[in-house]
């Protein structure tokens, strides 16, 4: 989930996390490219429509609507997971 979505205490945490698992996609992408390993990262804008994202939203009041669809971020991962390495 992007940023805007997060209103937790963790959310430093939260991006932290995902900015290092990036980085280390990208090492590991360079390291492995010799070996024909194709290495992706695969991250939405926002937040996915899903019922734990639903559930843990910080405002009931005032939900917000501007999701992604699961099914779009699944049909994303199927064609990254297509391409030659």
């Amino acid at each position: 989930m992007g940023r805007e979505g997060m209103r937790a205490p963790a959310a430093p945490l939260y991006g932290t996390t995902k900015a290092a698992l990036e980085r280390l996609s990208q090492e590991l992408a360079m390291e492995l490219e010799p070996d024909r390993v194709a290495v992706n990262v695969l991250s939405p804008q926002g937040g996915i429509n899903t019922p734990g994202v639903l559930f843990g939203q910080s405002d009931p009041q005032n939900p917000r609507l501007d999701f992604e669809v699961a099914e779009a971020m699944a049909k994303s991962a199927l064609w990254i997971a297509s391409q030659p390495p």
